[in-house]
């Protein structure tokens, strides 16, 4: 069983660019050039958009349909430093289309240097036959533990560790926040090609309409699913909206964590760690979006800080419902910036802080934008190591559902 995307309806109050708010301050900014078939732009601070064409397939740069990756979405990206590589982590993964070799994830290799004529992936993450494999699989399974897959959701490099976090599917049909099993994370020492579940870092969706003791039993499997490895209980691990977990560096000494569940239903949480505990699931603070007098972020720890947040769309940073997001700091915005597929559009929002308020936000394109080939988008995958100019020039990967399974690489020149 595949994965159903949804399609983006064009909402007209969303595409109602006066009510988006961006940039460093309310200075007006320059109107687009006449001609917008060559300059496309959506909101007041993007000047230019441009399509680069596909990055997987058979149409792409790197010709993937050679490494059995012919069809896939996603793409998050993560520089690894120690090797000068940028690796990218993408979903449900086949040899055509949404066919063939189904592979719940896979890892493409880039040494690409020149984005501006389209991303190259060289190689991909495979066993030493040749053979593209996944990081962490799922099941596969309608049946037996109820797990038809595993996607990711994010990656930080630690001091040479690669960390991906990623869900674990129950049923695609499943009613919004009953979709999930749990939200888990592995980690890597040799660059991506072996991998080990972190167990302690689980948080199990309480909503799940799979079994308890399916969940109990998902929950213990090792990278490889093999049964028993672990030992942590399914009653100390309940995480209320916090299946999708995507990395950063704070800069601070802390590990944040952008958290959503019920898989685009909610807006996203926060939560952080100091980097020297990033694998103590009792050591998470939970951001309660809240301020002592001093203007300083307020959190609860570990168990007491997931059961804060249980229920409070208060304690969201953003009340739009979030799809597949990333976020980086801008040094040309001066912005933390998140990205995601909302309403009608792929948008940012930005925050001086990393904890917010995000209250600028930018479309960057719509679905109706022929940037793209056709109305079903989704995933805007970008990272600080994907600008260029100080970050007045953004790449980004954006995924179409159907008829095209392949991510697009797009340019974005702010004004």
């Amino acid at each position: 069983m595949m994965k159903k995307k949804y399609l983006f309806i064009p909402i007209i109050a969303l595409l109602t660019l006066s009510a988006c708010n961006g940039g460093k301050d309310s200075t007006p900014i320059d109107p687009a050039p006449e001609d917008e078939d060559e300059n496309l732009s959506y909101d007041k601070l993007v000047y230019h958009i441009e399509n680069l064409g596909f990055v997987t397939g058979e149409d792409s740069p790197g010709k993937t349909n050679e490494f059995d990756v012919g069809g896939t979405d996603l793409g998050y990206p993560l520089y690894i430093p120690e090797i000068n590589k940028t690796y990218y982590f993408f979903g449900d993964t086949f040899t055509k289309g949404q066919s063939g070799n189904w592979r719940s994830n896979v890892i493409g290799i880039s040494e690409d240097e020149n984005l501006d004529d389209g991303l190259t992936l060289s190689s991909f993450v495979s066993t030493p036959g040749g053979y593209t494999t996944f990081a962490i699989n799922g099941h596969h399974d309608n049946n037996g533990f109820n797990e038809v897959t595993k996607i990711p959701t994010g990656t930080i490099d630690i001091d040479g560790t690669i960390y991906l976090f990623y869900f674990s599917m129950f049923d695609w049909n499943a009613p919004g926040d009953n979709k999930m099993n749990y939200g888990g994370c592995i980690k890597s020492s040799d660059f991506g090609y072996t991998w080990k579940r972190i167990y302690d870092l689980t948080w199990v969706n309480p909503e799940s309409n799979n079994s308890k003791a399916n969940i109990q039993t998902l929950i213990n499997e090792d990278a490889d699913n093999m049964p028993n490895k672990g030992n942590i209980d399914i009653e100390d691990h309940y995480g209320f909206d916090m299946t999708q977990i995507f990395p950063i560096d704070g800069r601070d000494g802390y590990i944040y964590l952008f958290l959503e569940g019920g898989y685009r239903n909610h807006g996203p949480k926060l939560a952080r760690v100091k980097k020297e505990n990033f694998e103590v699931f009792d050591e998470y603070e939970y951001f309660i979006n809240k301020f002592d007098d001093n203007g300083n972020p307020l959190y609860k720890k570990g168990r007491q800080g997931i059961a804060y947040l249980l229920n409070k769309s208060a304690t969201q940073l953003i009340s739009n419902p979030f799809g597949e997001m990333t976020a980086f700091y801008n040094s040309y915005l001066q912005k933390w910036c998140m990205m995601s597929a909302t309403g009608s559009a792929i948008m940012m929002f930005m925050s001086d802080k990393i904890y917010g308020p995000y209250d600028s936000r930018c479309v960057i394109f719509p679905s109706s934008s022929p940037v793209v080939p056709v109305g079903s988008i989704y995933a805007p995958m970008s990272s600080e190591n994907m600008l260029e100019e100080d970050g007045k020039i953004m790449y980004l990967l954006t995924s179409t559902w159907l008829p095209y399974y392949n991510p697009s690489f797009i340019k974005v020149t702010f004004k």
